[in-house]
């Protein structure tokens, strides 16, 4: 019998994803509010571009924790 339930191979789940485009949506609003509070007004096309950017980084960090869990699992150590 098979379980419908594993995660994909790769280790990503809807949830981890999620977690990754919340992270990049709040450094990039972050980064928005810096800078417009800085008084350096930015257009609609540079603030788009900083939000994809944003999310982006939001996948690779969690692309990156679950590369370095998976290496951490693989070495064998906990501590």
């Amino acid at each position: 019998m098979t379980d419908d339930t594993a995660e994909p191979g790769d280790g990503s789940t809807p949830l981890k994803t999620a977690a990754g485009v919340a992270v990049g949506i709040l450094v990039v609003l972050s980064l928005l509010a810096l800078v417009w509070w800085s008084g350096w007004h930015i257009p609609f096309v540079l603030g788009w571009l900083s939000v994809k950017a944003g999310v982006k980084l939001g996948a690779l960090t969690v692309a990156g924790l679950v590369a370095f869990a998976a290496w951490r699992s693989k070495r064998g150590g906990t501590s």
